[in-house]
């Protein structure tokens, strides 16, 4: 029993090194949705929930009931057993996966404490209240506390990758007790006491709870010391962690619960359509019924018949139930399963969608569901987040206003955009970051030189960037390739000298470091005076190169060498585990993976044990032993991983600027900066300033007191430190709107104040994020000491604790005293602005739900296309509810004289204060009202909750179909809120994408996703739905009209198998290949023609009266197949004089049903490949199949049947004609209605048709023509070879056949010499005759180089050849004119079949071939000719040759 279930317990209390009193639930976790005993009942339970399979089980036993039909009930049963089975079989497997993937979860090692030691285990072996042994890179196995880790002050580090997606290592903290409670086995195992808690909850970033062991007093529990399962331990070498939640009760599977459910549009059509149908099912049985009683009423003398006036009711009853079985198949039992696959399908495309490939982050889409596809192309409203969304989260420190000073020069995106509109058409971003030589120059200015403004301003800049290396909870961390090749350098080191110091890098070692590890003698920043501080972009994950070459070119202040934190005087300020060793070990011994398993005698403590000692002896020695070494002394570049974005910009700016974090050691943070910078901190103190290095660098320490961290509630964040001279110290950042107020009216001056607030005024037109910064001296000690006594009993106490925390945390961070603020760009993304462009217009309204300022907001809108200058904005503001009640109603009455077409032309912008009175349930319909016929609404300064009660207040109260986008954890309860949510994994983690429906890497990708797939998706999906009813109305109906010849008894023509098979294997191959494949127009296409997406934004496609429309349509060919027959068979007569029965009748209807229905289909489609064509065949094919079956005697009364049916010419004729006569008159109607009022979309692919038709001629006449010169400049090239083969070779080889060409070259030569001079010499002929060939542009692809074997004609004809078949009618005679000239032997066909023999593969068959193949063409897919120019290559004719004698 778990205390959950305990009274009204408040709190879990666990006992600590005694049995638990209350059993806790087990660590074994199962996701499966079934047991082996309930998943029969409980499968068929849920698919019995669906109405059509009740629907078809009342069939099947309507079907079991004696003389009440003439159809086996087999064939009735079957079918709806396949479709349950076949689901029955999907949710299997997937249980299966799910039961294989929790096997492995529970069978996963751990080190688990026996009371004696810690021994392998596996996770479903913890219970609460086990201390637990943690290996580095190991996943937590439940949640624990953490009661030890090795590292300084208990911290360690955790990453959070498989809870919430963030690859960013956070840092968590054992609880502070004192090491010899836990520094061996034998303390362990003598600890006592007992742990309270919450009782298990959903809650990830909340705990609250206490402890109390022997004699150490009661001491609080919160989130920071809690490692939640799933969670990995990086860069520590263990934990000791105690066991408070298991199982099911661990936050993790609290929150696994299922998304919320989500359906369709179409879903609820198909309900309606599945009812209409439903409905033309009863009135057709009781007509059928009426008629039936009225037939026997009529008949009541024809004894044999059995009929009365008293039982002709009854009849008519029957006869009602009789046809609700016979007409059972109105509604097709395969379409749910058809839909089923088609999604399927249809989700494989979009995962495998190339042009949504991010090569950059190398991720692909993602479908999480296929329930949605269609919903994809019937987006009305698009809500999106800002930062990280349409930005790039990739945070750039920008500007900055320091003492009412701007600093910084740069043009932001925004800001460039801005100038455009206004006229200046070349300005252009900088894209170099922070810019500014002032500031340069008033930070390299000489103190004695220097002005006393210039010495306050430098004192502002010190101030400013201290905050930022200071306020923070950044870690430091060597980059992994410099610690890889620090490490190598080191192990040599070490090898030549073992008796070093155990330093990891030594001074000597660090002299020789690579570029990547930038020797110490290094300058991170250039003492070049012209250099200008630039910051390179900072990701989540901000790399800052402290020594790095391109920096010091970039421009930082100070000296030329750095400090070294190796040798004498060295300190720790942060360790790795890879340089993790014990504090005997004499050498290095880098820490191994421990892989998955582990023993008693890990691995892991062998490899940091000293060296030569065996892991038992190491299990003896003091946990204590176990500290790490020195690693921030490293001198190459810095990794700092950041909680957010913007923090991780901002160090990394104060790194660059000379500032620079350096890491922990123990409680104090380790900053480098300038001598000047530090003369403060250490003024009046006793402790004296470090004597700065030769760069005027000095290192100080802040010893940090208190983190009061950022939240949503307080907007900013604090550090409270001890500076060097003893004094303490607030150093805080956050929101301006959360920040000014706090300020102190005696210590702000307010011209200062209004000139920062000015200039963040125009850092948010520009789009750039901004915070205040600010600091606070705590007036003294004991003013401190009263404060941390409240706040310590806020954590202590249990029961609303941070709320309790928050308010206390909010008394020290008063009176603060303004420094200045900082400004941040946030770049568009790529594509974003053509995205929303094209968005907008396909009707789409796009609405952007962000946090920023209203400015920054506006100008974000126009800068990615969302706003325009022919918009009309308007803009709602302020706290005053009766004006904001004033400007709605003002607003509503405007645009209720304003043309919809008019909408998209209107903007307006609503301010979060604003919008929770908006929102109330007083102006939710004012608001609505405005909204809804605005083409853009932008809100701004909105809570996460804000965002999903606008999403919310349109989806419950229009028609239409949302979608959210986002991609960090504020942005899921909008997400779930929508119909389709689509996360974008970005720098936010993963937690939008593990909660959306979709998943893209970037938001240009949302364009194809809605205009291609979603548009494909949608119209396919309703093709699927309205030709499945159409076929069961067309098969069904001719059962009716045969009703009419049989005294509508409920007697089938139809075999009851064919039946059955008709929706099961005759007519479903099709339709599926359809909805996987069609299209209208290529997906290229369709992505950038927003007109097509409006018939499924407006629902066009599927509607009640295209329903009603396509059955209507069903009903006439039911009606045309029926009587059709009837004329032709009417009267046919068998040889043997026999006239032909039911069942030859029922076999010619049927096939004339199939194939209707499937030449219907057909001309639906918009895209025939040999798939199609091949499914088709084979469906057809599969009928034949199976009436040959019965044909040879399965049923003994149709025996013989088809075999007749196929031996009439009347039923050849009837297979032939019954389609056109179908088909013929629905589709004039169309064709009529299509020229008098078309739909957009026949419009757009009746002009892509003609597009592409005259884009692919022009092309091939574009080919011909290149073809045509390159063969004429190959053939002058092979002539002008020829004639300086004569001219330099007395006497040359010439090939069998090329007599006649020679001589017409020597005619050629000797005609073009004597016009020219009168020559008569061949030789001197051909040499003037190759000078004018050269004057000519003959080209040079090298076409008829060939050795004195010869096979000059053999090219030549080749080429003529081509040329020939190439050209045409009216360009062949015109080619065969200057073809005679130029080729004596063209008139010979004996040596062009023998050239062309000669060379099967030749050009002249691939021209033909590619001519021929560029006009295939298929409906809406224009096959595009691509095949490149073959060149034309001449090989050596192997045949004699004979020497010619030279002419005199």
């Amino acid at each position: 029993m778990s205390d959950s279930s305990k009274g009204e317990a408040s709190f879990r209390d666990i006992l600590i090194g005694g049995i638990q009193p209350v059993q806790y639930k087990s660590n074994v976790v199962s996701t499966t949705k079934y047991s082996p005993l309930t998943f029969v009942p409980m499968n068929l339970f849920q698919q019995f929930c669906r109405l059509a399979n009740v629907y078809f089980l009342l069939i099947a036993i309507l079907q079991l009931i004696p003389g009440l039909t003439t159809l086996n009930p087999v064939t009735s049963i079957l079918p709806l057993v396949f479709v349950i089975l076949v689901t029955m079989v999907k949710d299997l497997l997937e249980d299966l996966r799910r039961y294989s993937s929790d096997r492995k979860a529970n069978a996963k090692a751990t080190l688990i404490w026996n009371g004696e030691d810690f021994i392998e285990g596996q996770w479903k072996d913890v219970k609460v209240g086990d201390f637990v042994k943690i290996m580095c890179d190991d996943l937590i196995p439940a949640d624990v506390v953490i009661f030890y880790s090795p590292l300084d002050q208990g911290v360690c580090n955790i990453e959070t990758t498989n809870l919430d997606g963030e690859t960013n290592l956070k840092t968590k903290q054992a609880l502070q007790f004192d090491d010899k409670l836990l520094n061996s086995p034998d303390n362990i195992k003598n600890l006592e006491g007992h742990l309270q808690c919450d009782k298990p909850n959903p809650h990830l970033y909340v705990f609250n709870g206490s402890i109390e062991l022997q004699n150490t007093g009661v001491k609080t529990i919160d989130n920071n010391n809690v490692i939640l399962r799933s969670c990995s331990l990086r860069n520590t070498p263990y934990i000791i962690g105690f066991v408070v939640y298991t199982g099911h009760e661990t936050k993790i599977m609290k929150n696994s619960g299922k998304s919320p459910a989500k359906k369709t549009k179409l879903e609820n059509l198909l309900n309606i359509f599945v009812f209409i149908a439903f409905g033309f099912q009863i009135l057709f049985c009781l007509f059928c019924a009426i008629m039936c009683g009225i037939f026997y009423y009529r008949v009541k003398d024809h004894w044999y018949l059995k009929a009365t006036e008293e039982n002709a009711g009854a009849k008519g009853a029957i006869s009602f139930l009789t046809h609700i079985i016979l007409f059972n198949t109105l509604i097709p039992i395969s379409l749910y399963v058809t839909l089923e696959v088609v999604k399927l399908g249809q989700v494989i495309f979009i995962n495998n969608d190339q042009q949504m490939y991010d090569e950059k982050s190398d991720t692909r889409a993602n479908a999480r569901t296929s329930n949605l596809n269609e919903s994809l192309g019937m987006i009305e409203y698009v809500f999106s987040d800002k930062t990280g969304t349409l930005t790039q989260n990739v945070m750039e420190f920008f500007k900055c206003s320091i003492g009412g000073k701007m600093y910084g020069k740069g043009i932001s995106e925004i800001k460039a955009a801005e100038l455009r509109r206004n006229g200046i058409k070349d300005a252009k971003p900088t894209g170099r970051g922070f810019e500014d030589e002032e500031m340069m120059a008033i930070l390299k200015s000489e103190e004695g030189s220097s002005s006393e403004e210039s010495i306050q301003r430098r004192k502002e800049i010190a101030d400013f960037f201290t905050n930022l290396s200071v306020c923070h909870t950044c870690l430091a961390e060597i980059p992994k390739n410099s610690k890889n090749k620090s490490q190598s350098k080191n192990s040599a080191s070490s090898k030549e000298t073992p008796s070093s110091s155990t330093s990891p890098i030594s001074s000597t070692s660090s002299s020789q470091t690579t570029i990547e590890t930038n020797p110490i003698t290094e300058p991170p920043f250039s003492t070049s005076p012209a250099g200008s501080a630039s910051l390179a972009s900072v990701s989540q994950i901000v790399e800052v190169d402290a020594v790095d070459e391109s920096s010091s070119r970039q421009g930082n202040l100070y000296s030329k060498n750095l400090p070294s934190l190796t040798g004498e005087g060295a300190t720790p300020l942060l360790s790795t585990v890879s340089e993790y060793q014990s504090a005997e070990s004499q050498q290095q011994q880098p820490m191994m993976s421990t892989g998955t398993t582990f023993s008693a005698s890990s691995a892991v403590d062998q490899s940091i044990s000293p060296a030569g000692q065996s892991s038992s002896q190491s299990e003896q020695k003091s946990m204590a032993e176990y500290q790490p070494p020195d690693t921030i002394h490293h001198p190459g570049p810095l990794k700092y991983q950041a909680a957010s974005p913007d923090e991780g910009a901002l160090v990394a700016a104060a790194a660059k600027i000379g500032f620079e974090f350096r890491g922990k050691e123990k409680k104090s943070y380790v900053v480098r900066m300038p001598s000047f910078a530090a003369v403060e901190l250490f003024e009046g103190g006793d402790e004296q300033m470090p004597q700065p290095d030769e760069n005027g660098v000095v290192e100080v320490r802040f010893e940090v007191l208190y983190v009061l961290e950022f939240n949503s509630d307080r907007k900013r964040n604090s550090e409270i430190v001890r500076l060097p001279n003893g004094k303490i110290r607030v150093y805080s950042k956050g929101a301006d709107a959360t920040m000014v107020p706090l300020l102190s009216k005696e210590k702000t001056d307010e011209s200062v104040l209004q000139a920062t607030l000015d200039h963040m005024k125009e850092y948010a037109a520009e789009g750039l994020r901004t915070l205040v910064l600010a600091k606070r001296d705590v007036a003294s000690e004991a003013e401190f000491a009263e404060w941390e006594k409240r706040y310590q009993d806020a954590l202590n106490s249990i029961e609303d604790r941070q709320s309790k925390v928050d308010e206390v945390a909010a008394e020290i961070e008063v009176e603060l005293e303004l420094i200045g603020s900082t400004a941040i760009e946030d770049k568009l993304q790529e594509g974003v602005p053509d995205c929303i462009e094209v968005l907008r217009k396909a009707g789409i309204k796009v609405w952007v739900l962000t946090g920023d300022k209203q400015e920054t907001a506006i100008n974000i809108g126009f800068a990615c296309k969302l706003l325009t200058q022919e918009m009309q904005m308007m803009v709602i503001s302020g706290r005053d509810n009766d004006l904001i009640k004033k400007q709605m109603n003002e607003l509503a009455h405007v645009f209720a004289t304003i043309p919809a077409s008019h909408f998209m032309n209107y903007a307006l912008v609503i301010e979060g204060s604003a919008l929770s009175f908006c929102l109330s349930d007083e102006m939710i319909s004012e608001t609505l009202s405005v909204c809804v016929k605005c083409g853009v609404v932008i809100c701004c300064r909105v809570s996460p909750k804000q965002k999903a009660d606008v999403v919310g207040a349109i989806r419950d109260n229009s028609d239409s179909i949302t979608l959210s986008i986002g991609d960090g954890a504020n942005d899921v309860p909008m997400i779930q809120r929508a119909h389709v949510g689509v996360g974008i994994s970005g720098n936010e983690g993963m937690q939008a994408v593990l909660a959306s429906d979709y998943s893209i890497a970037q938001f240009r990708f949302l364009q194809r996703l809605l205009l291609a797939h979603g548009r494909m998706n949608y119209k396919r999906l309703s093709m699927v739905i309205l030709y499945s009813f159409y076929k069961n109305f067309v098969f069904t109906l001719t059962m009716f009209w045969f009703g009419w010849f049989n005294g509508f008894s409920g007697q089938s023509m139809y075999e009851s198998w064919f039946i059955s098979l008709f929706n099961l294997i005759f007519t479903v191959a099709p339709i599926v290949v359809h909805g996987l494949g069609d299209a209208e127009l290529r997906p290229n296409r369709m992505a950038k023609l927003p007109a097509t997406y409006a018939l499924g934004r407006l629902g066009r496609e599927a509607t009640p009266a295209t329903f009603v429309r396509w059955i209507v349509d069903g009903a006439w060919c039911s009606f045309a197949v029926f009587f059709v027959g009837v004329f032709m068979f009417e009267t046919l007569i068998q040889w043997d004089g026999r006239a032909e029965d039911m069942w030859y009748f029922g076999n010619a209807l049927c096939t004339g049903t199939i194939v209707t229905v499937t030449v219907k289909l057909c001309l639906e489609f918009n895209l025939v490949t040999w798939v199609h064509i091949l499914i088709v065949v084979l469906s057809l094919v599969a009928w034949v199949l199976v009436a040959i079956i019965f044909n040879v005697g399965v049923q003994p009364v149709m025996t013989g049947s088809f075999w007749r049916d196929c031996s009439s010419v009347i039923f050849w004729l009837y297979v032939l004609v019954i389609p056109v006569v179908c088909i013929a008159p629905p589709y004039a109607i169309s064709y009529l209605r299509n020229r008098l009022k078309p739909q957009v979309d026949e419009v757009i692919r009746e002009k892509e048709l003609i597009v592409r038709k005259q884009k692919m001629k022009e092309n091939y006449s574009k080919q011909l023509k290149e073809r045509q010169a390159a063969s004429d400049s190959s053939l002058k090239e092979a002539k002008q070879e020829l004639a300086e083969k004569m001219e330099g070779d007395d006497e040359f080889e010439v090939g069998r056949g090329e007599e006649e060409l020679v001589s017409d070259v020597r005619m050629e030569a000797q005609l073009a010499a004597n016009e020219q001079n009168g020559a008569s010499d061949v030789k001197v002929a051909c040499s003037e005759f190759v000078d004018q060939l050269k004057e000519g542009d003959s080209g040079s692809d090298g076409n008829g180089n060939v050795n004195k074997s010869g096979g000059y004609s053999n090219a030549y004809h080749e080429m003529a050849n081509m040329s020939d078949q190439l050209s045409t009618p009216t360009e062949k005679s015109a080619s065969a004119s200057s073809s005679t000239s130029a080729f004596a032997c063209s008139s010979q066909p004996n040596r062009d079949s023998r050239a062309n023999a000669s060379r099967p593969g030749s050009s002249s068959a691939s021209a033909s071939a590619s001519a021929s193949a560029s006009f295939s063409e298929y409906r809406g897919y224009a096959f595009t000719w691509t095949e490149p120019l073959r060149k034309l290559k001449t090989k050596s004719n192997s045949s004699s040759t004979k020497a010619l004698p030279k002419k005199k």
